[in-house]
């Protein structure tokens, strides 16, 4: 790869090129696996109906692994989020604050866990320990349901994970803000670091004012100096975490949203957008005034 292609990758949230490719390709997906289907309405005239059907898998999903060793090398200090439907990788660089801190929205079976494991997992393989680390809260870190695995954990790059009623909880938010004001002044950054919330809204019930003040404020201003949140959250408990906390996430990834009925707080296009994905697979990300939609990747 040339310097041209590292410098593009390194500066920008990378979607693709072309938004009408991958509605092309999204549509001959979909058209061969259903050679019944009706045709598609005029562009502006989709029905309410048409988001109501259960999706189908067009295709079969690639391994995470796979998939980077066929797209070495990537830029150090990158995660990969999915592909979009052209092929093309979506990736985080973790140097470029311009993303802001990541929120995983979707409805339970979405595939929140799923995608979230998928990222920790893949800074894991595209960078050494040294530029590359996370830490891990959940409301339950033991449990088998959690988006945080043990194999996770006991990576090298994993730095601290616990459940989010233990006093370590509020040891890592407190660490990690302290840690984003040194850096705000000058001190050397070292590694890029992921702090990973599973199910913010059971997560925030742990937390005092105090620490959720902290949180809101780590959200905020920690990608500028390479300190990012990624949290996962029930879309039908949005109303259950504080405004200041769910305000700070820059970049919102949509899964299956299937009910209008229990999100009055979230904008049509977005439930739209997402009642139409596949659940556990699929999901989505706003970008240049567009829903593109993109494959979580299989993780074995």
């Amino acid at each position: 790869m040339d310097t041209n292609q590292n410098s593009e990758l390194n500066n920008r949230f990378e979607l693709g090129l072309d938004i009408m490719a991958r509605l092309e390709s999204e549509m001959s997906l979909l058209n061969s696996s259903n050679p019944q289907a009706e045709p598609d309405p005029p562009m502006g005239q989709a029905s309410l109906t048409e988001f109501m059907s259960p999706p189908q898998y067009p295709v079969t999903l690639p391994s995470l692994r796979g998939l980077l060793v066929n797209l070495t090398p990537l830029p150090p200090y990158s995660i990969f989020v999915g592909s979009s439907h052209d092929g093309l990788p979506i990736l985080v660089d973790l140097r470029n604050a311009e993303a802001g801190s990541i929120l995983l929205l979707g409805e339970p079976g979405a595939g929140k866990s799923r995608l979230m494991q998928s990222i920790l997992a893949s800074g894991c393989l595209i960078n050494p320990a040294r530029k590359f680390r996370f830490c891990a809260l959940s409301a339950n870190l033991a449990s088998p349901n959690s988006a945080v695995s043990q194999k996770l954990l006991e990576t090298p790059h994993c730095y601290k994970g616990t459940s989010a009623n233990s006093n370590s909880a509020y040891e890592i938010v407190v660490e990690l803000a302290n840690l984003v004001e040194e850096r705000r002044y000058g001190r050397s950054l070292g590694p890029a670091i992921l702090l990973a919330i599973d199910n913010l809204a059971e997560v925030v019930k742990s937390f005092d004012v105090e620490v959720l003040s902290l949180l809101a404020w780590l959200i905020k201003n920690g990608p500028a100096v390479q300190v990012w949140t990624l949290a996962s959250l029930d879309a039908r408990k949005l109303e259950d975490v504080p405004s200041a906390l769910i305000d700070g996430f820059g970049t919102w990834l949509v899964g299956r949203i299937s009910s209008l009925r229990h999100n009055p707080g979230l904008p049509d296009d977005m439930l739209m957008n997402a009642k139409g994905l596949i659940p556990g697979a699929q999901f989505s990300v706003y970008f240049e005034e567009e829903w593109v939609q993109f494959w979580i990747p299989e993780l074995e």
